[in-house]
C-alpha cells in the first residue's frame, strides 16, 4: 500500500520575503497612526492646559489684587506673590512674556505694587508651542477717585453732578469689547441645526487620565458618556473646537476642565455639585432652566444668559463673564472668591452674601430687590432697583447713581458710596449705618416715612427732600469738610 506523501518543499525565499515587506508595511501605517494619535492628544493637552493656566493665573492676580499685595515678575518668566522666591502663580512649565500693566509693558526681575483700584493686565502665556494671551482687569472696592489712581482729597471742591442727571445705559468708561459684538437681546436659543453638536447626557470624570476631543455635528441618547464611538468618552481634557454646543439634558460635570470654542447651550440647565469643574466658553452661555454653579468655575468671553435662576455657590465658584449677565429670575451669589461682569447685569432680583463680592463694570438694573447680608459686597456703574437692604456691614461702591423705587433700609455700620445721585421714595437706617452721597440726594415721601436711628447720609451735593419743614430736626445745614467730621444722626451737606 503506497502511503501518499505531503508536500514538504518547504517555504521559499520569495515567499519570506514577500511576507516581510507586508509585515513591515503594516507595522508602519499602525506606527504612524499611533504617533499621529499621540501627538494629536499631547498637542490637544497642551492647548487645552494653556487655557485654564490663563485663566488660573487671571484669578491667582485678582486674589493678591484684593489683598494689597505684589506680584513679582521673575527673569524666567514667571509670575510670583510678593518676591522672586514667592508662591509661582501659574503652572511652572508655562512661561509668561510680553506682559503689560495699563499698557505699560513690564521687564522681567519687576516687582509690581498694584495698589491702585483697578488695573488693565495683558500678557502671553507659552506651553510647548502653544501661546494664549490674558487680556484682564483686576478691580478692586475702594473710596471713590475721580482722578484715575488718585484717591479724592477730603479738602478739594468737588462739583456735583446736574440734579437732572439720568442713569446713562452704558457705563462712563466702555470695558473690553466681547469677541461677539451681538447685543444681549439678540442672542437666542438656537434651532436644531446640524451646524451645532448636540449631546444628550450626562458627562462624568472616569479619572483614567484619557483626553478627548471632538469637533462638531456628534450626537448621541447616552444618559451617561463613555468611551464607546457613540458617545465623547471618559476625559480629563474635553472640548468642542470647530462649533456650539447643545446638551438636551441637564448636565453636570464632574472634576474636569470643559472648553467650547463658539457658544454652549443648556436646554434643562445645568446641576450643582460640579465638583470644582471648570467651564471655558468662547463665545455665549445660554440656559433656558436654572444655571447652579455650585462646584464650578465658569470663563465666558460673551454674554451669559439664564431664563430662569444664576446661583454661585460654595468657595470654589465663580464666574468671570466679559459680556453682559442676564437673569430671568434671581441672581444669588454666595462664595467668597470674586465674580465678575465686564458689560452690564440684569435680573429680576440680586441677593449677595457671606463675604460674596460681585464687580460689574457697567450697570446693575434689577427690577425687583437687593439684599446684601454678612458682608456680601458690589461694585457698578449704575443701579436700578426696586428696594435695596442691607444688613451685618455690608459694601456698596457705586461710581454713578443709584436709583430706588422705593426704600433704602441700611443696618449695621458698612461701607456705603454713591458717586453720583441717590434717589429713593424711603430711607431707614439703624444702628450706626452711614452712606456717602458725591452727587444730589432725593427722597420722595414725607418725614414719618423715614428714621435715622443712629444712622447718616453725608450729601456733597444738594439734598432735594419731599418737605424741607417736616426735616428740621434731620437735615443739619451746617458745613462740614468730610463725612469723618460729623457727628450724631441725620441728613448731613459737605462742603
Amino acid at each position: 500500500m503506497k502511503v501518499p506523501h505531503l508536500n514538504q518543499r518547504g517555504v521559499t525565499l520569495v515567499e519570506v520575503l514577500a511576507t516581510l515587506v507586508l509585515l513591515t508595511f503594516v507595522a508602519g501605517i499602525a506606527y504612524s497612526f499611533l504617533i499621529n494619535s499621540y501627538t494629536f492628544q499631547e498637542r490637544t493637552s497642551e492647548r487645552v492646559s494653556i487655557v485654564q493656566e490663563s485663566n488660573t493665573l487671571s484669578t491667582s492676580m485678582r486674589q493678591i489684587h484684593e489683598q494689597g499685595g505684589d506680584i513679582f515678575f521673575t527673569e524666567n518668566g514667571q509670575l510670583r506673590a510678593d518676591s522672586s522666591t514667592g508662591r509661582i502663580l501659574h503652572d511652572e512649565r508655562t512661561r509668561v512674556t510680553n506682559l503689560y500693566v495699563d499698557g505699560i509693558q513690564i521687564d522681567p526681575g519687576t516687582n509690581l505694587s498694584i495698589n491702585f483700584d483697578q488695573h488693565d493686565i495683558k500678557a502671553t502665556i507659552l506651553n510647548g508651542q502653544y501661546e494664549h494671551t490674558i487680556d484682564t482687569t483686576l478691580d478692586r472696592l475702594s473710596y471713590f477717585s475721580y482722578q484715575s489712581g488718585t484717591p479724592v482729597d477730603d479738602g478739594n471742591e468737588v462739583t456735583p453732578p446736574d440734579e437732572d442727571t439720568e442713569v446713562p445705559e452704558e457705563p462712563n468708561e466702555e470695558p473690553e469689547t466681547p469677541p461677539s459684538e451681538e447685543d444681549i437681546d439678540e442672542v437666542e436659543f438656537p434651532n436644531n441645526s446640524e451646524e451645532h453638536v448636540y449631546i444628550d447626557g450626562i458627562f462624568r470624570h472616569a479619572g483614567n487620565n484619557q483626553k478627548c476631543n471632538f469637533t462638531g455635528n456628534t450626537k448621541t441618547s447616552q444618559t451617561v458618556l463613555n468611551n464607546q464611538s457613540d458617545g465623547l468618552g471618559p476625559c480629563d481634557y474635553a472640548g468642542v473646537y470647530s462649533g456650539n454646543l447643545l446638551f438636551i439634558n441637564q448636565i453636570r460635570l464632574d472634576s474636569t476642565p470643559f472648553n467650547v470654542d463658539g457658544s454652549l447651550y443648556l436646554k434643562n440647565g445645568l446641576a450643582e455639585n460640579g465638583n470644582n469643574a471648570s467651564i471655558n466658553v468662547t463665545n455665549h452661555v445660554v440656559s433656558l432652566k436654572d444655571i447652579n454653579l455650585r462646584g464650578y468655575s465658569l470663563f465666558n468671553r460673551g454674554h451669559l444668559i439664564g431664563s430662569h435662576n444664576i446661583k454661585i455657590e460654595n468657595a470654589h465658584s465663580f464666574i468671570d463673564i466679559k459680556g453682559s449677565v442676564k437673569a430671568g429670575s434671581q441672581f444669588y451669589l454666595d462664595s467668597p472668591t470674586p465674580s465678575h461682569i465686564a458689560r452690564n447685569l440684569t435680573a429680576s432680583s440680586l441677593s449677595i452674601r457671606n463675604q460674596s463680592q460681585l464687580n460689574v463694570g457697567g450697570n446693575a438694573s434689577i427690577a425687583g430687590d437687593i439684599l446684601f447680608n454678612a458682608g456680601g459686597r458690589l461694585q457698578a456703574s449704575n443701579v436700578q432697583a426696586r428696594n435695596l437692604s442691607s444688613q451685618n456691614q455690608a459694601t456698596f461702591n457705586i461710581s454713578g447713581n443709584l436709583l430706588l423705587q422705593q426704600e433704602l433700609s441700611l443696618e449695621n455700620r458698612g461701607n456705603y458710596q454713591v458717586g453720583g445721585n441717590l434717589s429713593a421714595n424711603n430711607v431707614n437706617f439703624k444702628n450706626g449705618a452711614s452712606v456717602e452721597v458725591r452727587g444730589n440726594l432725593k427722597i420722595s415721601s414725607n418725614r414719618n416715612s423715614n428714621t435715622f436711628n443712629s444712622g447718616r447720609i453725608c450729601v456733597f451735593g444738594n439734598a432735594d427732600l419731599h418737605n424741607n419743614n417736616n426735616y428740621t430736626d434731620t437735615l443739619v445745614k451746617s458745613e462740614y469738610s468730610s463725612c469723618e467730621n460729623v457727628n450724631g444722626n441725620g441728613i448731613f451737606l459737605i462742603r
